[in-house]
Parts: structure tokens; sequence; C-alpha cells
């Protein structure tokens, strides 16, 4: 019958042996005489952080080391990170696909802030571009806002050049006038029949509560923040990312702190 001991893995080194931060129950069955083991009474197995590589001449553990649970946290928010996309992503496909879907131009639209920012006569043409002070809202309170030629026919890529500026160059986001150094979005261009126009990069931001009352979310998703929510919407927009619509139609995310970071940040969801 096998025997059973509890076994630390040593660094191999030619000093007295120092045991690495692992230590696993093993079943002995025969290992080299010359194996470098360290046989120990039974004991629960032990995980508490993870050493990379041993110092020759020391025997030391070191290198990248961090407690194991943390790590554990990270990739379980990666995870609900990557499955609230998914559910994001499958929302705004059902409503793009959905018998009645509106039309712009006789073009199905996406869930987006700006979808209907599409009069001309109600609204400023922009044909330059422009910087808007980064205060939450896509529309502009004190005019009627930028035209938009191509209402939610399409997304637009936030990432590409560098739309959300850091005016201030301090690494914070300075939201408001009343920050004193305001950040802003620069807006992106688009093209309707040859012609060249500027529009609000807010404006393709996914409108949520769109969603919500449609069917086609049950809430307003956890992860979305306030600059997500639309002018006069009730509900609660607390998240930590900015989700939009990429031009091919795929939701993506910009990081609501400081909003030139993509993707997922390493350890935050919601």
């Amino acid at each position: 019958m096998p025997f059973h001991y509890s076994i630390m893995l040593l660094c191999n080194t030619n000093r007295e042996p120092r045991p690495s931060i692992h230590r696993h129950n093993f079943e002995l069955r025969g290992f080299p005489n010359n194996a470098n083991l360290q046989l120990q009474q039974p004991r629960a197995r032990v995980h508490s952080y993870r050493a990379d590589r041993c110092d020759r001449d020391t025997g030391h553990a070191f290198g990248h080391r961090r407690p194991l649970v943390t790590s554990y946290l990270n990739n379980s928010k990666q995870h609900a990170y990557d499955a609230e996309q998914s559910k994001i992503q499958a929302a705004v496909n059902l409503y793009y696909g959905a018998k009645g879907n509106s039309r712009f131009i006789g073009k199905r639209v996406y869930p987006i802030l700006g979808k209907n920012q599409t009069i001309k006569g109600q609204l400023n043409t922009q044909t330059s571009t422009l910087n808007m002070i980064d205060d939450h809202l896509p529309f502009n309170t004190s005019t009627s806002g930028l035209w938009s030629p191509n209402g939610g026919i399409e997304g637009a890529d936030l990432t590409a050049t560098s739309v959300w500026v850091d005016d201030s160059s301090d690494g914070v986001r300075d939201i408001g006038s009343s920050a004193g150094s305001a950040d802003s979005w620069k807006t992106v261009e688009v093209t309707r029949s040859g012609s060249t126009y500027y529009v609000d990069p807010r404006y393709y931001l996914i409108d949520f509560d769109v969603l919500v009352t449609g069917g086609f979310l049950q809430e307003v998703p956890n992860s979305a923040s306030n600059d997500n929510k639309p002018v006069g919407s009730t509900n609660s927009y607390t998240g930590s990312y900015i989700w939009y619509i990429d031009d091919p139609g795929t939701v993506k995310s910009v990081y609501m702190e400081f909003p030139d970071t993509t993707g997922h940040i390493s350890g935050i969801f919601p």
C-alpha cells in the first residue's frame, strides 16, 4: 500500500535546502534516491503566495509574488466584464434586428444616444473639428447640439484618434466647466453624400434606457457609467465603463475615470 506524505518542493541549490512557497500532498510511489525532497507528516495543503523562481545562491523565493486570492478576484472581474459585454452585445443585436426597428434614410439604426439628432434645420452643422467640454452630456444644453447626418445607422471608433482629450495633461478626468480646467471630447468625422461633417463622439454611446424599455435588457447594466445616461432618464448609472457602438456594430467600452483607456481595467468591475 502506498504511503501518503506532505512534500515541500525545494529550490535546486547547493546550499541548505529552503522550501518554496507551495506545499502539496503527494502519494509517494518511489521517487529517485537523489530526489531533493523533504518528507513530513501529512498536513493540509497550503496556498498563500506564488513565487516565480528561486535565487540560485540563497534558495530564497523571489520574483512576482502576490496573494492568490487577488489573482482569483481579478480573473473573476475580468470574466464578469466579458459576460456583461456579451450580454450587451446580444441586446444590441436584438434591437438592431427587431421587426419594429426604426429606420433612418432607409437603414436600420443602433441604440445610441444620438440616433435622433438628425433634423438639420434644428441643429448646428459642424464642418470642422471641434473640442467640446467634457460635461457627461452628449447634447449641448446652451444650443441645439450638433447635427448627426447619419443618425444611428453606424457606430464610431472612439479610440482611433484620441477622441477624449486630457487638456490639462494631469492624468485625471476633469468634468464640467466648474472643474476649472475641464477636459474635452473631440468631434469625429462622418461622411454623407460625399460631404464631410463632424459629430459629437458621445452620440455613439449606448442608450440603455431604450434597450430596457424595449425589453432587450431587464435593467441598466451595473457597469454602465453616468456618461451613458440619456437626458431625462430616471435610471441609475453608477458603473465604471462607458459603453459605445464601434463602426462595425461591436459593443466596446472606455474607462469612465480616464476615457482614453479601453476595455477591461484589471481589478475593476462593475
